[in-house]
């Protein structure tokens, strides 16, 4: 039995996508401070001292459950900082 991408190649449907795996040791963020940086270097902020590739890199090679967890510390630290319940504009 096939899956989707087969029938649909085969029917000619669709297009080739590249697929992205992360792995450990490939240059993602390691801690917080890392992952600031590059959010900071793409939104063009002074604090951020990245090119814009090397964040995309960066952003790409950081496994998503450690993307979480930096969301999540950003948040307690938001909060904490401001009492925000995250709909305000805070710079952060």
């Amino acid at each position: 039995m096939s899956d989707a991408g087969d029938t649909l190649r085969r029917a000619g449907l669709g297009r080739k996508t590249r697929q992205y795996n992360p792995t450990d040791g490939t240059g993602g963020a390691e801690n917080l401070g890392q992952w600031m940086n590059a959010v900071m270097s793409m939104k063009g902020d002074p604090g951020g001292n990245m090119a814009v590739g090397e964040v995309v890199a960066m952003i790409h090679a950081t496994p998503q459950d450690k993307r979480s967890e930096f969301a999540r510390q950003i948040w307690s630290v938001r909060k904490r900082r401001h009492g925000t319940s995250g709909r305000e504009e805070i710079p952060f």
